[in-house]
């Protein structure tokens, strides 16, 4: 799990990593959940926030990290931003 406070709205969201591959996103103040992303590699091994851009990197099951961005623009939505392959599989 990650607490990431969001600069332009100045919120503060739970982010939650789950087994199957699922990203949830929960609102604090209501303590709902506010949006779901399924992750297309599978199951999660590691995650890591840039705190300077918000950026999540996830390392997934495939092979590839993922980098994951929460889109304050249009409500709070996690969008994929890019895929690296890991160095083994180079």
């Amino acid at each position: 799990m990650l607490f990431v406070e969001l600069t332009e709205t100045k919120t503060t969201v739970l982010i939650a990593f789950c087994e199957n591959g699922v990203v949830k996103l929960y609102n604090l103040l209501s303590l709902q959940p506010h949006h779901e992303y399924t992750n297309p590699g599978g199951y999660i091994y590691g995650v890591s926030l840039n705190p300077l851009t918000n950026e999540i990197l996830v390392a997934c099951e495939d092979g590839f990290i993922r980098v994951l961005t929460i889109d304050e623009e249009y409500g709070l939505k996690i969008r994929f931003a890019s895929s690296v392959r890991t160095f083994e599989e180079r």
